[in-house]
């Protein structure tokens, strides 16, 4: 079997009927059925309002939601027809009850082989506080991939399947004296070393940059959604030898329409990718 998987970051996503946001709800739904994903998580989601209305429009799922004191959660959403197990990995909150925990989604194929997905939103800020917490957060993920492989191992699998995808805030490290700063571009490097020793690499995205403020902001374009597959599984390849689809924003060009998109909908755009032969 073939299975499409989708994380989207969409923006403090209330469903609160502001002026600004008004409709977004109905206008993500209409972007996740256009998608048609098997799994699909979506980044933070504030409230029940939103949770409420998507699990009444997309009947096809089932969905479970992180719960904490944190403001934001991560709403995962599943094709009914998949065999599935949910558990909320608590551990990525760093024992600060305003962390965000990871979600881990396992998919039971018919054959019996299972598909852990971790869908993460871990620490933003490029302070040294941040950068310390979220590199925390990273030697998790190879934690638990190091028993993934080891379970795999035990039951005649050597691939150790595994999927890690979301938000993961790649902006680097700024120190007050500049000495000793690492740009976003030189954190993915290390985190793709890091992730590399354990069995997982990057899929080669569509669009270089999924987080965008617009026209005149003064932040700049940046790759901070990322998704690291095992690196023995077999992924879809576009022509181009593109791995991830980026879509919303990045499939529009520079100027009004991209910032009309961005402020209807979100500053993060949708990443999607098909697993082949699970």
């Amino acid at each position: 079997m073939d299975l499409k998987i989708l994380t989207w970051n969409v923006e403090h996503f209330s469903g609160t009927k502001t002026a600004a946001k008004a409709g977004r709800v109905d206008r993500v739904i209409t972007e996740l059925e256009a998608q048609d994903p098997d799994v699909f998580g979506l980044l933070e989601v504030e409230g029940a309002e939103s949770f409420n209305i998507i699990a009444q429009r997309m009947t096809d799922y089932t969905f479970m939601l992180t719960e904490g004191r944190q403001v934001q959660e991560i709403l995962i959403g599943f094709k009914k027809t998949l065999r599935a197990f949910i558990t909320q990995k608590g551990e990525f909150k760093e024992n600060n009850l305003d962390l965000r925990p990871a979600a881990l989604l396992t998919i039971t194929s018919d054959t019996g082989k299972h598909l852990p997905i971790l869908f993460g939103h871990f620490k933003s800020g490029s302070d040294p506080k941040g950068w310390g917490l979220r590199v925390s957060m990273f030697e998790k993920v190879s934690s638990l991939k190091k028993v993934i492989n080891k379970i795999a191992v035990a039951q005649g699998d050597a691939s150790g399947g595994m999927v890690v995808l979301g938000d993961l805030n790649t902006m680097g490290m700024v120190l007050t004296d500049s000495d000793g700063d690492l740009d976003a571009d030189a954190e993915i490097i290390r985190l793709n070393k890091r992730f590399a020793r354990v069995g997982l690499r990057p899929l080669v995205k569509s669009h270089p940059h999924t987080f965008s403020n617009g026209t005149g902001s003064s932040y700049p374009d940046s790759d901070l959604d990322h998704v690291y597959v095992d690196e023995n599984m077999t992924i879809e390849t576009d022509a181009n030898g593109h791995e991830a689809n980026v879509g919303g924003w990045a499939l529009l060009p520079a100027g009004s329409q991209r910032d009309a998109w961005i402020a209807s909908m979100s500053d993060h755009a949708p990443v999607s990718f098909t697993v082949l032969n699970f």
